[in-house]
């Protein structure tokens, strides 16, 4: 089989002749979630060659409220540029109708990473600013996806990202003040939710009439799974958003896999509910709170599940360790097929410490035998 095979069949219930196996967001292709520096070539290289890659690469909107999935006017957005040693500092200023509204983020190279250190809503005030934004529906930009498909070509398929409205809710204030509005102000809350799904259902239309998937990877569950949040919120807050996005997905062919980090034990009857395709990371204790085994149970002859090789295993791990890990999970998961083995998290140090490479190796191998 190919490489695109093998993960299509996986993901539809079918028979593989193997197992298929992916590094996540290292797929050999796309460097969104990884750093594109030479010390990550080797093990890229191997990935392109040999996994069986789910490339993420999400069509953004080219426009000044890009972020927010909506166009608008260039004096809508400022942003201020500066340095502080390595550090890249941007400030946005968002002007709405209501008042202005600000941000700061701070990239780090070597780390691969950006830090939010001032959110775009800082109270109920910054809300109602935020929903006063006038909404502009314009097309993603779906250059860069096509060419990185033509690159990938049979060895993997294209997967981007659908962000639900709870985590474009969350990704516009911190985590407390996001916490705090879904228990204290909870209709707003529901209008901030309605606010991004209106504009998060017109960009997927966008993008899957113009060809997107055939796998759509959506983010977000994992902000409303307990502790966080009870089961019934996870109904309220996820299960009748990203249901429908199900829907529309599958309704055009395409696949769709849901993506949830940590706790979802109890939460596991209402993900089914939805329907998916496919379900990782699938962390077992004590990132998660339930085995593989026991997800393997209730789950595998239901959707495609892909996991669940914990990131820290590179970082902490020998290889051997690393090896016997790979062989403990492939004996729990991969019977019965419709199974990925991948980690839930790769890398992002710059440069890739030599004993951090030496363990993907280990896991990337091993998992191939």
């Amino acid at each position: 089989m190919t490489q695109a095979e093998r993960i299509l069949a996986a993901i539809k219930g079918e028979p593989t002749d193997r197992t298929p196996v992916s590094l996540y967001e290292i797929d050999g292709f796309s460097t969104r979630y990884s750093p594109e520096h030479p010390s990550y070539e080797r093990i890229r290289a191997f990935a392109r060659e040999n996994l069986d890659n789910m490339v993420m690469e999400t069509p953004m909107i080219d426009a000044p409220l890009g972020f927010l999935f909506s166009g608008g006017g260039e004096d809508m957005v400022t942003r201020e540029v500066r340095h502080d040693g390595p550090d890249e500092i941007v400030r946005t200023t968002v002007n709405t109708p209501k008042g202005p509204l600000t941000m700061e983020t701070r990239h780090n190279a070597e780390a691969y990473t950006v830090w939010t250190t001032e959110f775009l809503v800082k109270g109920t005030e910054d809300v109602d600013r935020l929903l006063s934004i006038p909404y502009e529906r314009k097309a993603p930009d779906m250059s860069a996806f096509f060419a990185q498909k033509e690159r990938v070509g049979d060895r993997g398929i294209m997967m981007p990202d659908v962000h639900d409205p709870v985590v474009m809710c969350a990704t516009v204030m911190e985590f407390n003040d996001y916490i705090l509005l879904s228990a204290l102000e909870r209709p707003k809350f529901r209008r901030l939710l309605d606010f991004f799904a209106e504009r998060m259902h017109n960009w997927l239309d966008d993008v899957l009439e113009a060809g997107g998937g055939p796998l759509f990877r959506i983010v977000g569950a994992e902000l409303a799974t307990p502790p966080y949040m009870r089961p019934e919120d996870f109904r309220e807050f996820v299960v009748n958003y990203d249901g429908e996005f199900i829907k529309k997905i599958q309704a055009a062919g395409a696949y769709a896999r849901v993506h949830s980090h940590g706790n979802i034990s109890k939460v596991a009857d209402m993900i089914l509910e939805m329907g998916p395709d496919a379900l990782d990371p699938l962390e077992e204790p004590p990132g998660g709170d339930i085995s593989l085994g026991e997800i393997k149970r209730i789950l595998g002859d239901k959707l495609c599940l892909m996991g669940n090789i914990q990131e820290s295993m590179f970082e902490l791990h020998t290889a051997e360790e690393v090896r016997a890990e790979v062989r403990r999970i492939k004996e729990i998961a991969s019977p019965g097929g419709r199974y990925v083995i991948m980690p839930t998290a790769t890398p992002i140090s710059v440069p890739l410490p030599e004993k951090v490479e030496e363990n993907v190796f280990a896991f990337m191998e091993t998992a191939l035998e």
